[in-house]
């Protein structure tokens, strides 16, 4: 089967552990670039940022040419956080252009996790990076009049998805490590929203 629209693709990406991975790991494997939908070619529903990390991610060149800035906005480091996003950003540009985005299954690659990458402060900041970029990812182009509702959208959304995990889960927050890295991340996407507001300012 062909794919003519498809605009990039990524496959399984499986986690060679240098050491046991502390429990409940699965829930927040993704965070490290860790994932695996099956055996079935899916279109990744971009709309809500599932897609796929840049770890082994084939791109189409015409696409990419014609729909990604040379200069991303996100990645790199603040205090305290590693900022996330640089991977999803260029596909967002090309889902917005129309391309889509595709799981290939027979794919594979393989990810090495040293030991040091399972340490708890480690995965905080990465699960809060991962969540900050979540506003300008969806941002992306956004006409103007669509821009006020989806700032809503997603400072409501995310605080919904915030309050509720700290009522299943605060009690062992100290103690969950995936808890509470779930828990980092759903904050962080509630501060994506300032995070957004704070650069778009800078930049005007």
């Amino acid at each position: 089967k062909e794919y003519p629209q498809a605009g990039a693709y990524g496959g399984p990406i499986h986690g060679q552990f240098e050491t046991e991975p502390p429990p409940g790991f699965e829930k927040i494997q993704v965070f490290l670039a860790i994932r695996d939908h099956g055996q079935v070619p899916v279109r990744f529903d971009a709309e809500n940022l599932r897609l796929p990390p840049a770890a082994s991610l084939v791109v189409r060149r015409q696409a990419w040419l014609a729909n990604v800035p040379p200069r991303p906005k996100l990645g790199g480091k603040l205090p305290g956080l590693l900022v996330q996003g640089d991977d999803y950003e260029p596909l967002m540009y090309l889902h917005k252009a129309g391309w889509e985005i595709w799981y290939n299954p027979t794919m594979h690659s393989y990810h090495q996790i040293p030991p040091q990458r399972f340490e708890r402060e480690y995965l905080l900041r990465l699960a809060r990076g991962c969540g900050l970029p979540t506003c300008h990812l969806k941002m992306i182009g956004a006409s103007s009049t669509q821009q006020p509702g989806i700032l809503l959208k997603t400072f409501a959304g995310n605080l919904n998805r915030a309050i509720r995990h700290w009522l299943n889960h605060r009690h062992h927050l100290e103690t969950d490590l995936a808890a509470a890295c779930e828990m980092a991340f759903h904050e962080a996407s509630v501060m994506s929203v300032f995070f957004y507001l704070k650069r778009a300012m800078k930049l005007s």
